[in-house]
């Protein structure tokens, strides 16, 4: 906050839209994402102002991650939509295997399981052409998606039995 308050004393409006944007990541981090979207919101104004379209897609990510803390699922895909719309366009393929795994999981959270294990997929073939860059975590939460379908799949089959000892149709 120091940081921030040195940077808008100074006037450096794109210094003040990261450190804007850096403060909503850490206040979504700590599950404050009420205080995390007005800091993101002032970022995006900033960023947009001065055409950083890399600092644009970072606070729409960011955005989207408060969003998905606060359970607006659809507020927040359409957030990581955006964003990974960016990080296409300037070719940042690090920015979008990460916007493309957060998207995967409000997907999941959603009940979008299909659409979570495409992101996944698409996720991890792009971080296989980032050097330095494990997929583990993205393996990780595939295998939880995977672990989550053959549930869902399990309910389904489980609710359809009861259904037919009921007379009725599945």
């Amino acid at each position: 906050i120091e940081a921030l308050n040195l940077r808008r004393s100074l006037a450096d409006r794109a210094a003040i839209a990261y450190s804007e944007n850096s403060l909503g990541w850490l206040y979504a981090n700590l599950g404050e994402y009420t205080e995390a979207l007005e800091h993101c919101k002032q970022a995006l104004g900033l960023h947009r102002e001065s055409g950083s379209r890399s600092g644009e897609a970072d606070t729409l990510d960011s955005i989207a991650f408060a969003w998905a803390g606060l359970g607006e699922f659809d507020r927040a895909m359409g957030h990581y939509e955006q964003a990974l719309a960016i990080y296409r366009e300037y070719g940042d393929p690090d920015g979008e295997s990460g916007a493309l795994t957060r998207l995967g999981e409000a997907q999941f959270a959603a009940g979008r399981l299909a659409d979570a294990g495409q992101r996944g997929e698409r996720a991890l073939a792009l971080l296989a052409r980032v050097p330095g860059k494990d997929s583990h975590v993205v393996l990780a939460k595939l295998a939880g998606l995977d672990a989550a379908e053959e549930a869902a799949s399990a309910l389904r089959v489980s609710l359809c039995r009861c259904d037919a000892y009921r007379g009725e149709r599945c």
